[in-house]
């Protein structure tokens, strides 16, 4: 009778230890925008996208709220309205979650007009001895939106930018070669990209 108890005890604890082997059930959450950006025209409007979700999910504007407004969310798309757009391009950042997951889309909108930039001059001859370089931005950023960065800052010195007047100094060199160097202005637009304009400074070779 006993043999039978200890038998009993032991075919117990062998199905608890199996059961402790099996891999825990773990709630897979589908939740997703299918595009990462999306284009709009510089005139209000609605537009949407595919969404993949299987639960409800929270929307939230993490940028650009006071033109782009969240509409009706369901499980397969997502729909927002934005105001018309009257100055440069610009997006906005919409972000889904739900227990814990989260994404994102960026909505770029057209704008009617474009930044521009340019310098008045694209090349400066630099003797040895160095020299002051001042020149002529063109543009219509306002200024202090403008950064500007040298390729070399051991050789370019007292670099600046004011009310559209680029100043900087090459200095003396002891290179028995000519070298390159450049200083670049430029502006990162409201949809991310990259707009600049360099002058290249070719310096004399030391006697």
């Amino acid at each position: 009778m006993m043999r039978k108890y200890i038998l009993t005890i032991i075919a117990v604890a062998s199905v608890c230890a199996c059961q402790s082997l099996l891999p825990e059930k773990v709630d897979i959450i589908s939740l997703g925008i299918v595009p990462e950006s999306i284009t709009v025209p510089a005139t209000a409007g609605e537009d949407g996208v595919r969404v993949i979700a299987d639960r409800d999910y929270s929307t939230q504007i993490l940028s650009g709220k006071e033109w782009l407004t969240p509409g009706l969310s369901r499980s397969d798309t997502l729909s927002f309205s934005f105001k018309a757009n009257e100055g440069f391009r610009r997006s906005a950042v919409l972000n889904i979650c739900a227990d814990g997951r989260e994404d994102r889309l960026l909505v770029r909108q057209e704008g009617p007009y474009r930044e521009t930039l340019e310098l008045s001059t694209h090349s400066v001859d630099a003797p040895a001895q160095g020299c002051s370089v001042k020149v002529r931005v063109f543009s219509n950023i306002p200024s202090d939106y403008l950064s500007v960065t040298a390729s070399n800052d051991n050789v370019i010195s007292k670099l600046r930018l004011t009310a559209y007047e680029l100043f900087f100094d090459v200095l003396p060199t002891t290179n028995r070669d000519k070298r390159n160097y450049t200083v670049t202005v430029s502006y990162t637009d409201g949809w991310g990209e990259i707009i600049e304009d360099s002058v290249n400074i070719l310096q004399e070779v030391y006697d």
